[in-house]
């Protein structure tokens, strides 16, 4: 079995019978605590579900971004609001953080830079749960990304408004959480240059105390 979201709903079903079992036979005695979270974690290294050759924290790496990508199958939110708190219950199990954290952010990246993301409010959310296991630094870069999106939406709406103002969409990154690097030498266009120094003129109105660093490496256009 390859598909992650298969095999974490599969968990996510069979975990939650469990702690109803729990609940409602067992009290939820403390005694027996330690015992459910064993069996809840060999059920996840032993499933026959389980993709061949993953770790946890990749499988739900790869589930929550499916959750969170633009699909044509896209759940109604409430089911996927639902759905991203129910993914709460892997955290106790994922034995490797750092590559967990490290997996996210290379996934959020893609999400958001490349405009795939079903949403940011639904992102934000999912990283107030993951501060659960995260690092604290770690879910401030992830929440900075998403800042960095929501204000070059700002800013784009700025520059419409701004005189002669031309048919592009720039987005603004902070330097200290994409791991983006800018090329040695660039050398634009003219049609190009023109509009970057028109875009700067703007960005200096917008914010002062900033600096821009182009990264024409990520970007891309139309032809008409």
């Amino acid at each position: 079995m390859e598909d992650p979201k298969v095999y974490l709903d599969t968990m996510i079903n069979i975990r939650m019978k469990l702690a109803k079992f729990m609940q409602d036979d067992l009290n939820n005695e403390l005694g027996l605590k330690n015992i459910f979270d064993k069996v809840c974690l060999q059920l996840m290294r032993t499933n026959v579900l389980k993709p061949i050759g993953k770790k946890l924290s990749e499988s739900l790496c790869e589930y929550l971004d499916v959750l969170l990508r633009k699909d044509i199958r896209t759940l109604e939110k409430a089911n996927l609001t639902e759905k991203l708190n129910e993914s709460t219950i892997f955290y106790d199990y994922i034995e490797d953080i750092d590559t967990f954290e490290n997996l996210y952010q290379k996934r959020l990246m893609q999400r958001l830079f490349r405009q795939l993301s079903i949403s940011i409010e639904l992102e934000l959310l999912l990283i107030t749960n993951l501060q659960e296991i995260c690092e604290h630094e770690s879910t401030k870069k992830f929440r900075q990304m998403c800042k960095d999106i929501s204000n070059s939406d700002r800013l784009n709406m700025y520059y419409g408004k701004y005189p002669e103002s031309e048919k592009i969409f720039v987005t603004i990154l902070s330097s200290t959480v994409w791991p983006f690097s800018p090329p040695d030498e660039i050398l634009l266009p003219h049609e190009l240059k023109i509009s970057y120094d028109h875009f700067s003129k703007c960005f200096t109105n917008y914010s002062k105390r900033k600096v821009l660093i182009l990264l024409p490496q990520y970007s891309h256009g139309e032809l008409e």
